[in-house]
């Protein structure tokens, strides 16, 4: 019989400090990922999320896992880059691929900043009528809001003001919970899409939702923005495997809440045969088949995420 050296062993005091240690470590390098992936949800993330449960149902939460998976690896490529570089995705990519080709591909994306952020401002103008808010001076508190928040915040207000505010996303969990709907579908279709008769049609649809779903996931935004923001944050190469660890963390909680709003929306629309061409026509649309309440929720969830998407995205 193996006897194991007392000196080798861990008083309980010790296993609760070094499990006190890591837990403290995570947490210092807890928030861009976190952040990023969640940011995803904007408005118009919610906007596609919600055309996808109305228009394929349940199914589509299929690709949604596999996306999930996806999102962490480009996730923690961005984190890993800068924190053992030392440098921004933007100034790495203009040493490895010059000027030229960096401005090409910066030009590129403030195009596609510029149509997030145009998204995101048109879902808010339209979800204000649901409380029967004026749009127009509704909008300009909201701009203002946004611009001061932009310029005078720093990274630790934002990192504590957007993490605080992702309580909001709880809103599509009540959502989803008043839809009433068939738990054991929804979760099934996670490991094999199921439970629609899959014609030609079907399939040329899921196809291409499944690349909206994807796009709208995994935003070119939000590699340079984990990338800034692990930069600022001065994050340490002997953390890495924490912030590593948090990307995949902030990859599950951003689809763990898009579950909810296309299951929402698959429960209450795709059943009625009820088909989405805007996001927040969601809140509307769903009031009939699962309560007003259900749909002013998902309706503060769309007002939040716009205002996230919208920060996150010129910062």
């Amino acid at each position: 019989m193996m006897t194991v050296d007392p000196t080798l062993r861990l008083s309980k005091k010790e296993v609760l400090l070094r499990t006190l240690k890591r837990v403290l470590i995570f947490l210092s390098v807890f928030g861009p990922a976190t952040i990023t992936a969640m940011a995803d949800n904007d408005a118009s993330g919610v906007a596609t999320y919600s055309i996808a449960g109305s228009s394929l149902g349940y199914p589509i939460l299929f690709a949604l896992g596999i996306i999930t998976i996806l999102l962490g690896v480009t996730q923690e490529m961005g984190m890993r880059l800068t924190v053992v570089t030392k440098r921004g995705l933007a100034d790495l990519i203009r040493e490895k691929f010059g000027v030229k080709v960096a401005l090409l591909i910066f030009s590129a994306l403030l195009i596609a900043n510029m149509g997030t952020i145009i998204g995101d401002m048109a879902a808010i103008r339209t979800t204000t009528s649901i409380f029967h808010l004026p749009a127009i001076p509704a909008l300009f508190v909201m701009v203002i809001l946004i611009f001061l928040f932009v310029t005078r915040g720093n990274y630790k207000l934002t990192q504590t003001v957007m993490l605080l505010s992702c309580v909001f996303y709880l809103t599509y969990i009540i959502s989803a919970i008043k839809a009433k709907p068939d738990w054991g579908l929804a979760l099934s279709n996670l490991a094999y899409p199921h439970g629609v008769e899959f014609t030609k049609e079907y399939m040329r649809s899921y196809l291409v939702i499944g690349l909206g779903v994807l796009g709208t996931t995994i935003t070119p935004w939000g590699q340079f923005f984990v990338s800034s923001f692990a930069f600022d944050k001065k994050i340490d190469v002997h953390n890495l495997r924490y912030s590593q660890f948090e990307t995949y963390v902030g990859a599950f909680l951003t689809d763990f809440f898009s579950f909810f709003m296309v299951v929402a929306t698959a429960a209450t629309l795709f059943v009625n045969g009820i088909v989405l061409v805007s996001g927040e026509q969601a809140a509307m649309a769903i009031q009939p088949f699962a309560g007003e309440l259900a749909g002013e929720l998902f309706a503060i969830g769309i007002l939040h995420a716009g205002f996230m998407g919208i920060v996150v995205v010129s910062l």
